[in-house]
């Protein structure tokens, strides 16, 4: 990844400084405002661009496509613009096996901040099928199952149909939208929308084609860039993507890809750093507000956290969406940010039932002897691209669920692996896992484990089946995800920790590793939950590290949306405004 250009070191001190200098690098100056230096990358595997330097270009028009920096899914170099392939991106709604649509977003890339009015100008070529382009005032957010939006207008072409849609945050759908009648011109299209005010003008072929309400769309002063093709079609080629300020508005280029702050040396991580410089406290990250929200990405990448743990950026539907098509390049940005500040990262996740593509229940359905291949080509391949990463969830909640479920053998969880595979899968998983990277440690994650007697017993057999049938013990490990509610602890608000601490011991005692993998808590009342656990993981020598589920409530897994409001599922160390909780307050004295 290229990190040309001068670089801002950040203070991540409480007074926090503006967006805008947070985010900014060397730049050309347009309407007094910033452009920086290039890359362009893709799906499956992506290569550095480098054009014209940004000081040769004569008018105030910025070229997003040759001087932005892309990390978008499904979105690759070809030409001398970028070539748009249809990835069928969508998130597994669990609850009725449905999916939601996920167009792709440029989110560790090259975005706008905005003042006034301003005019996108876009070339298509070579549409077979459906072309669109999504511009949004703020990203969408992702959580587990969920997509939410934040404010966007998508445009579609489509044969002889221009289609514009705007988001409705408070119904979060585009609704029926607005079709226009074109005329196509041998699979190509220049397209133009001008914001004036709260409308939006679009034109075709330099003939207006209609208007649309932008319903404050970009009043948030941000332009994100979304590209995506219609499902099963063949893509498109862009080959000009432009902005220009008009009517006295202003336009800057921000590349969310090379944010940068110094570590606070009393952060949470630096302080268990310098009690146990082998032991790391964590977090899951999710890469929209990591990319979009200053406060977040000051928290993730301040000083309080040493290991990241991918929300969703790794799991198989963002990773693999379709037989063959791997979309590495989002990760890819998120791993060299993490990296740049010294973070390590935890690869999640492989034999999971969760976040599967629909691919893959197909194939399940009509032909489950091929999941085995699937599962471990999967492996080897993500792996094999990511070879720096030496920790992987290989094998993720294979436990039987809380339900009526009849459990399968040794206590497993009948999901579409079991189904196919048998109770083995977990083991082919991970001996496919250590053929692919021998120095990686692979790791069972589990909930439910702390304070279930049965549950942990039948992961203490599962350990021992592993290494029997060849996985070093020192090449394993297990996650305790610690979901804590009030029927995990003993009296209400506080857990077993000396139940804890011999399910460490036990695992220690097989030459295994452990570690807390995604901790929250549902309720306030067990805040003291988080420095338990914390002292009782750092005193445990075999205990790599802490790793919260979340930063803060607003953006955690799990949350859900009503009335187009995002309402908090459980609580984390920082509350819905960012805010600190006495949690951590009560973290710094277990750690001082």
């Amino acid at each position: 990844m290229s990190r040309e250009g001068r670089r801002l070191h950040i203070s991540s001190d409480a007074d926090h400084i503006s967006r805008r200098e947070f985010l900014r690098r060397g730049s050309l100056l347009v309407g007094g405002l910033s452009l920086g230096s290039a890359v362009l990358a893709a799906c499956s595997g992506g290569s550095e661009h480098r054009n014209e330097r940004p000081e040769e270009m004569k008018t105030p028009e910025i070229d997003v496509l040759r001087h932005g920096t892309w990390n978008t899914p499904g979105v690759k170099p070809d030409q001398g613009g970028l070539r748009v392939a249809s990835i069928g991106y969508a998130i597994a709604n669990e609850n009725d096996n449905s999916y939601i649509d996920n167009p792709p977003v440029n989110l560790l890339g090259t975005h706008l901040e905005t003042k006034g009015d301003f005019e996108i100008s876009v070339d298509m070529h070579e549409i077979d099928g459906e072309a669109a382009i999504t511009l949004y005032g703020r990203p969408p957010i992702i959580f587990d199952e969920l997509r939410y939006e934040t404010g966007s207008v998508r445009i579609a072409i489509e044969g002889d149909s221009l289609w514009v849609g705007v988001m409705d945050i408070d119904a979060q759908d585009y609704g029926d939208g607005y079709n226009f009648q074109i005329t196509s011109s041998e699979k190509s299209a220049r397209l133009t929308i001008k914001r004036a005010a709260d409308q939006l003008i679009i034109s075709l072929d330099g003939e207006e084609a209609g208007r649309v309400p932008a319903r404050g769309t970009f009043d948030s002063g941000e332009l994100w860039f979304g590209l995506d093709s219609g499902r099963d079609d063949n893509g498109w080629l862009l080959s000009k993507l432009t902005a220009t300020p008009i009517n006295g508005g202003k336009l800057e280029t921000v590349d969310s890809s090379l944010a940068e702050l110094s570590k606070d040396p009393n952060g949470l991580d630096a302080l268990a750093r310098k009690r146990r410089p082998d032991f790391r406290i964590g977090t899951a990250v999710s890469t929209a507000p990591l990319a979009a929200d200053q406060r977040y990405a000051e928290l993730a990448l301040g000083g309080n956290f040493g290991i990241f743990t991918p929300e969703n950026a790794m799991k198989w539907q963002f990773l693999h969406p379709q037989p063959g098509i791997y979309c590495f390049e989002e990760a890819k940005a998120f791993v060299a940010l993490a990296k740049a500040h010294d973070i390590k990262i935890h690869g999640h996740t492989f034999d999971f039932a969760g976040a599967l593509p629909a691919y893959l229940h197909e194939m399940a359905e009509r032909q489950p002897n091929l999941l085995e291949g699937e599962l471990v080509s999967h492996i080897q391949k993500v792996m094999t691209e990511f070879t720096d990463i030496l920790d992987w969830d290989v094998v993720n909640e294979l436990l039987a669920d809380y339900d009526d479920t009849e459990p399968g053998k040794y206590g497993m969880r009948r999901n579409i692996w079991y189904e196919a595979m048998g109770p083995d899968h977990a083991i082919i998983a991970l001996k496919a896992a250590h053929k692919a990277n021998a120095k990686a440690r692979l790791w069972i994650n589990e909930y439910g484990m702390e304070s279930d007697d049965d549950r942990f017993s039948d992961m203490l057999a599962l350990v021992k089946r592993a290494i029997t049938a060849g996985i070093p013990a020192d090449k394993l490990g297990v996650g305790f995800q610690a979901h804590i509610d009030q029927s995990d602890t003993v009296d209400g608000r506080s857990i077993d920790k000396d139940k804890l601490r011999q399910r460490f011991q036990a695992l220690d005692e097989l030459g295994v590793k452990v570690r807390i993998s995604e901790l929250d808590i549902r309720s306030s009342e067990l805040e003291s939950v988080f420095a338990d656990v914390v002292e009782v993981a750092i005193k445990a020598p075999n205990c790599t590290d802490v790793v919260m589920w979340g930063i803060t409530d607003k953006y955690g897994a799990g949350n859900t949306i009503s009335g187009g409001q995002i309402q908090p599922y459980a609580s984390r160390l920082w509350d819905r405004n960012a805010e600190p909780t006495p949690a951590v307050t009560r973290l710094y004295q277990v750690l001082a």
